[in-house]
């Protein structure tokens, strides 16, 4: 570590430098003394609440882009000048492990210089989206096929991939404006040669922000149609069992008649009262039975 700072302070040859910290403090710290960049950027760099964005000061240009890990999203902050590139971060985001890597074992092949370095690190964050959304596709998928007959998670599931959307999209969208603002950036820090590799990752990005829209907007149709049929379901259930009230409170209407305690009821001692009665309620239930069903409510 102390040899990378004193070769970028220096400013010998081209140095990448991966930092990962635990102790933002003492993260700041070294790169405010050791390596002397900006206090404003070191501040971006180690706050877990920043928007990514990019800015320019001096010789420096500093970035913060979202790279999607399998622990959740990991904010990169990128410093990067004409002698070296740091990366800041407090968890690995092994799409750029892998980028620094490549670029370790075969530099010129892989960026002959800083910018095109700083083009691969965006273009692998950016390609980290992808399988994410395939993901959330298939997921998607899974949930439109139980629509009609979810299980008891069936919402929570739901909430959960639309968490994840909001997520994902939360880290592509100021991406895909970082991207843009690097075209405004002058030639002596992007070379004309290499704006058209920006545009393709730009163009990436927009198909990301499109891919996650999509199956936003089909997942909340999902939801939707759930919850409506639920409450279809609850609906005709409640229907059945007014119906079935309807015809008890029938029968209980003659019953309640002859269960009243009159002495003078000329039917109480008529010997055909009992079947008559029983006979008065099954004929109001069929009537209201076959009414219900002329109405269709069963």
């Amino acid at each position: 570590m102390e040899e990378a700072a004193r070769r970028i302070r220096d400013g010998r040859g081209f140095v990448v430098l991966e930092m990962r910290f635990e102790d933002a403090e003492k993260a700041a710290a070294f790169l405010r003394e050791e390596l002397g960049f900006d206090g404003l950027l070191v501040e971006d760099a180690v706050s877990p609440n920043e928007r990514p964005s990019l800015q320019e000061t001096g010789s420096t240009l500093f970035l913060e882009v979202a790279v999607p890990t399998e622990d959740g999203p990991c904010e990169v902050a990128v410093f990067l000048t004409s002698s070296a590139m740091v990366l800041v971060s407090r968890s690995e985001a092994p799409p750029i492990r892998e980028t620094v890597d490549r670029w370790l074992r075969s530099p010129l092949a892989t960026a002959p210089s800083p910018p095109w370095l700083l083009h691969q690190v965006l273009d692998a964050a950016v390609d980290a989206y992808f399988p994410l959304c395939d993901r959330i596709e298939d997921e998607v998928d899974a949930l439109e096929d139980l629509v009609f007959h979810g299980d008891g998670d069936f919402v929570e599931r739901g909430l959960d991939l639309k968490r994840q959307i909001v997520t994902a999209r939360r880290g592509i969208a100021p991406l895909r404006d970082v991207l843009n603002a690097l075209f405004r950036v002058g030639p002596e820090r992007i070379p004309a040669d290499l704006r058209p590799y920006l545009q393709d990752v730009y163009d990436h990005t927009l198909r990301v922000t499109e891919m996650l829209d999509v199956n936003r907007d089909l997942l909340s149709g999902i939801l939707d149609a759930h919850l409506s049929i639920v409450s279809n379901n609850l609906n005709n259930t409640m229907r059945v069992l007014t119906v079935m009230a309807t015809f008890l409170m029938t029968a209980g209407l003659i019953a309640g008649i002859y269960g009243m305690n009159f002495q003078h009821m000329p039917e109480l001692e008529w010997p055909w009262g009992y079947p008559a009665a029983l006979l008065a309620m099954a004929a109001l239930v069929a009537a209201e039975w076959l009414y219900f069903r002329r109405k269709r409510w069963l």
